[in-house]
C-alpha cells in the first residue's frame, strides 16, 4: 500500500493521501504531519455516508471532488465502506489523478483484502498529526454529519470559511515615532481580523507568502495554525516575531528550504 500511495503522491502538485476504512479509521497515510488522524476519521466516515446515501439512488457514482480555497480534495471509492482520499493543489490535473486512481484501483482493492504487514506505514496516534480538533481550526469543520447528509453527489461541495471564534486581535494606537507599517503590540484577537486588518496583517502575509514557497500549498494552513499557537503562548507584539519564525521553520522538513525561508523573512523580523 505504502507504494501505491508513493506513486499517486509522484503525480505533479499532489500533497498526498490516505485511506479510509470503515469502523477501522484511516489504514494508511502518506500525508505531512500537519494532517490530524481525528480530522481524516471525520473525513472519511462523512465522504463515506455520502456514497452510502446515493446508493438508493441508483446512480453509478464512486468519485467525487471537494474544493476548498488552498487545496482539492478528490475522492476515489474502493470497496463498500473503504475509499482513498487525496488531497492535491488547485492546480493538479483531476483527470491525471482520475486516471491513475482508476489505474491503481485493482491493486487498492487486492492491497486491502491482502494486507501485508511489512508494508503498513507506522500506526498513527492521535497527537502524531494536524490541526487543532477544538473549535477554530476551520478546515475539517466542513464535514460534519449533517453536511455530508445534505451534499450532492452530482458536484464538487465547496468548502466554507469556519465562523468559529478563536483569541482576537484589538489594533494598538501607533507610536508617531516608529515608521510606518511597523507592527505594534496587539491583543487577543480574531485570527481572521489579525490577517486581515490587524497591525500585523502584511507581516503575516508575507510570512505566508514565503512559508507556502517553501512547502507548497499547505502552507496556508500551517501558518493558521502556528499563529493560532503563538498567540496562546503570549501576546500579539512585535519582539515575538521571531518566536513565530521559529514555529514555522519547525514545519519545514528541508534544511535547504528553511534556510531560504529564514533568508527570506530576515527583513521582516526585529
Amino acid at each position: 500500500m505504502e507504494a501505491l500511495l508513493k506513486e499517486i503522491k509522484s503525480l505533479p502538485n499532489i500533497i498526498g493521501s490516505f485511506i479510509y476504512v470503515e469502523n477501522q479509521g484511516v489504514e494508511h497515510t502518506d500525508l505531512p504531519r500537519i494532517f490530524r488522524k481525528d480530522g481524516l476519521e471525520k473525513v472519511g466516515r462523512s465522504l463515506d455516508r455520502i456514497f452510502t446515501l446515493n446508493a438508493p439512488s441508483d446512480l453509478a457514482v464512486d468519485s467525487l471532488e471537494i474544493k476548498f480555497n488552498e487545496s482539492v480534495a478528490f475522492v476515489q471509492r474502493i470497496n463498500q465502506g473503504s475509499s482513498i482520499i487525496t488531497f492535491c493543489d488547485p492546480s493538479a490535473n483531476l483527470s491525471l489523478v482520475s486516471m491513475t486512481m482508476n489505474m491503481l484501483l485493482p491493486e487498492l482493492k487486492n492491497s486491502l483484502a491482502h494486507p501485508k504487514e511489512d508494508e503498513d506505514l507506522p500506526e498513527l496516534g492521535d497527537d502524531d498529526l494536524l490541526l487543532p480538533s477544538e473549535p477554530g481550526a476551520g478546515f475539517f469543520e466542513h464535514f460534519d454529519e449533517t453536511k455530508a447528509k445534505n451534499a450532492s453527489s452530482s458536484t464538487s461541495p465547496a468548502a466554507a470559511k469556519s465562523a468559529d471564534p478563536a483569541p482576537a486581535v484589538s489594533d494598538s494606537t501607533t507610536d508617531e515615532s516608529q515608521s510606518p507599517g511597523t507592527p505594534q503590540e496587539a491583543g487577543p484577537a480574531d485570527i481572521d481580523q489579525l490577517f486581515k486588518v490587524g497591525p500585523f496583517a502584511v507581516t503575516l502575509e508575507k510570512l505566508q507568502d514565503a512559508l507556502t514557497r517553501a512547502i507548497g500549498p499547505i502552507g496556508g494552513l500551517i501558518m493558521r495554525d502556528m499563529v493560532e499557537k503563538w498567540l496562546k503562548e503570549g501576546p500579539c507584539t512585535n519582539d515575538r516575531l521571531n518566536a513565530l519564525a521559529d514555529l514555522l521553520c519547525s514545519e519545514i522538513d528541508n534544511s535547504r528550504l528553511e534556510k531560504e525561508f529564514k533568508s527570506e523573512i530576515a527583513g521582516l523580523l526585529p
